[in-house]
């Protein structure tokens, strides 16, 4: 399906039906600045990805922007208010944020639900129906390098598929990576079969992000790899097959506030995303030194081995765990991860 006036094709965002609601934990957290530590409220995802570590070290994504591709956000959603840095439509002429669709307002809020401290730059490039426009997504990627008074973004968030290898996607990626932005996207809810991760998420450069269930199983429809891909934009010749997904997360039955118009919960990689970018906004607050690749190597490599021994093509390096990535040398180190 196209988008409505538009010459480009239109891409499903990657989103199935919600299952249901999470019981939500609440956690103290202890030194971070700007909020009320004990009325914070987590969703279920931050037990599973040593977020609880960072938040007892005092570390709430403070100082942190994660840029969203998606379909707008509902900003006076309670989780979102005052953490919206900046919004561009690139879909229409329409002003002010907003989102018709609900899928970026559940990605926004995940987000912050991880990481409370952190603001969201928001790009709408997807309409009310979830369709993605190609080029509403290059120009959205255009504003995330340059998005003017709020500054770049440290994470990007790209929870959508397109369908075929796009070179002005991958450029666009690699735009990023050079201004030291980190790219996280949904592998795909086109599980479970072999070689089924989307575009962008097999890019190399970008952290493909696999959907685990509440039982921390890899759920069945999460998509797998591995992937091939053009050794560069505008280049025929094939690389090697390519390890994906590279990290998983929780994403299934999360909850999101009711302005998602997801009222029995959200499952999906997208989901699973958005609580990784979340969980590496965190990782950005405790460490200064770790941003754009450093950030996704990083994580990659800390990350607690699931499945097959070792990296795999089901499960990557494993599920992110941002606690393991904190400082060896933070003086809350110790103590923080004891309590996870």
């Amino acid at each position: 399906m196209e988008s409505q006036g538009r010459s480009a094709p239109g891409w499903p965002l990657w989103a199935v039906i919600p299952l249901g609601l999470l019981a939500l934990v609440v956690l103290p957290a202890q030194g971070s600045a700007g909020i009320t530590t004990d009325q914070t409220r987590y969703a279920f995802p931050a037990n599973q990805l040593g977020a609880r570590a960072l938040r007892c070290a005092g570390y709430d994504g403070s100082g942190i922007t994660v840029g969203i591709i998606d379909t707008g956000i509902f900003p006076r959603t309670l989780l979102l208010r005052g953490r919206l840095a900046g919004f561009r439509n690139l879909m229409g002429s329409r002003q002010g944020a907003f989102d018709d669709n609900g899928h970026g307002t559940a990605m926004a809020a995940l987000v912050t639900s991880i990481a409370p401290g952190a603001r969201v730059l928001m790009a709408r490039a997807g309409n009310a129906q979830g369709q993605i426009d190609v080029n509403a997504v290059k120009r959205a990627m255009s504003y995330m390098r340059a998005p003017g008074r709020p500054g770049r973004p440290d994470v990007v968030l790209m929870s959508f598929q397109i369908g075929q290898n796009d070179p002005r996607m991958r450029r666009g990626i690699r735009r990023m990576q050079r201004l030291n932005i980190a790219v996280v996207a949904a592998a795909g809810n086109t599980g479970p079969g072999p070689r089924s991760v989307t575009t962008p998420a097999d890019y190399p450069e970008v952290l493909a992000v696999g959907a685990t269930d509440n039982a921390g199983r890899v759920a069945r429809f999460s998509a797998r790899g591995p992937v091939r891909r053009p050794r560069g934009p505008n280049v025929k010749k094939q690389s090697p097959f390519v390890v994906k997904p590279d990290v998983m997360a929780p994403g299934v039955r999360l909850d999101v506030p009711r302005e998602a118009k997801r009222p029995r919960g959200a499952t999906g990689t997208s989901h699973a995303a958005a609580v990784a970018a979340g969980a590496l906004a965190l990782a950005a607050d405790a460490r200064s030194d770790l941003r754009g690749q450093r950030l996704l190597q990083l994580a990659r490599a800390q990350a607690r081995d699931m499945g097959q021994r070792g990296r795999d093509t089901i499960t990557g390096y494993g599920r992110l765990d941002v606690g393991r990535m904190m400082h060896p040398r933070d003086p809350a180190r110790g103590r923080c991860l004891t309590r996870r």
